[in-house]
């Protein structure tokens, strides 16, 4: 019973935290002034962008689950590789896509003239910018994705 009801509170602790973070992280100047520019954007832009990051992102999350299933397979013959080191894949491959996905889209010179023509003068949305802070996370999630791989692995 006092399981259930810590679940529960934890539960609405974690929503009303994200509530706070959503109402406070969008409202502030330079995040709307991010959504202005991209609502300059062409529609097949602002489509495609999303879409190109959301595949990158399967691809990569499945990517990395084969992977560590093989090596789970090598270490362990026989036995499904546990949650606790499938887990970090889904979270760790988001960075990961969104980085490759501008990567794709910088290479591409119509639409890094597109992206820079409507980022002009807005902080934090160029293409650098923008990976500076991908790079960023990325290398804060990474580092402790691996350790959690490698513990559910029983490699620590």
């Amino acid at each position: 019973m006092i399981s259930k009801v810590f679940a529960i509170v934890s539960l609405i602790l974690v929503i009303y935290g994200i509530s706070l973070f959503r109402s406070d992280y969008f409202n502030r100047p330079d995040v709307i002034a991010r959504r202005a520019a991209r609502a300059k954007m062409p529609g097949w832009l602002k489509s495609l962008e999303p879409l190109t990051w959301q595949s990158l992102y399967l691809l990569l999350m499945f990517a990395l689950m084969w992977g560590i299933g093989r090596i789970n397979n090598t270490l362990h013959p026989g036995t499904y590789p546990p949650g606790l080191a499938l887990f970090p894949a889904v979270i760790a491959a988001l960075p990961l896509a969104m980085l490759l996905s501008n990567g794709i889209f910088w290479a591409i010179p119509y639409t890094r003239r597109i992206e820079n023509r409507c980022a002009e003068g807005v902080p934090g949305a160029s293409f650098s910018e923008a990976n500076i802070g991908l790079l960023k996370l990325a290398l804060i999630i990474e580092p402790i994705r691996l350790l959690v791989i490698a513990y559910g692995l029983n490699l620590l």
